[in-house]
């Protein structure tokens, strides 16, 4: 096979900027969901959604690394991680405006689609590479991954 492997290095995620109105919004929430949550004598509830709220606010204001990904006859390489082709069922291309990505199915029950954005690299040639590991097949981006770019993560 000529087209059996191909490299790429991009940001594990785009970068988008966080205003303070987005950090302002995920304290005002939190605050309303603790004080709910005290004042129904759930204070371990309340605890919770506080941390919860740090903890956001802290992965927001997060930059992120720059990953090497790899497709070649063992799998698919992410960073230090390797999906091994016969733990994945199939993989869509994603090509839109803003950025391109990989969506595999994973025979695994915890992590049934795995993302892997393509950056700068060419879409149809990542297709090319993985048509010769797996069977292409259209999936959907999961719920999770969608609230998650919406909320400008």
């Amino acid at each position: 096979m000529e087209n059996d492997h191909v490299t790429w290095s991009t940001l594990e995620y785009p970068i988008r900027e966080k205003t303070t109105d987005w950090y302002w919004a995920l304290g005002i929430m939190a605050v309303a969901g603790a004080v709910a949550s005290y004042i129904l004598a759930n204070i371990l509830f309340s605890i919770l959604i506080i941390l919860g709220a740090f903890t956001v606010a802290v992965y927001g204001a997060r930059h992120p690394h720059m990953v090497e990904f790899e497709i070649d006859r063992r799998g698919i390489r992410s960073g230090a991680t390797l999906y091994p082709h016969s733990s994945l069922t199939s993989f869509w291309v994603i090509e839109g405006s803003e950025e391109s990505k990989i969506l595999l199915q994973s025979s695994k029950v915890f992590m049934p689609y795995i993302v892997i954005p393509l950056g700068e690299e060419d879409p149809e040639m990542v297709r090319e590479v993985l048509l010769n590991y797996l069977k292409e097949e259209e999936h959907v981006e999961p719920l999770a991954q969608r609230i998650m770019d919406y909320l400008r993560f």
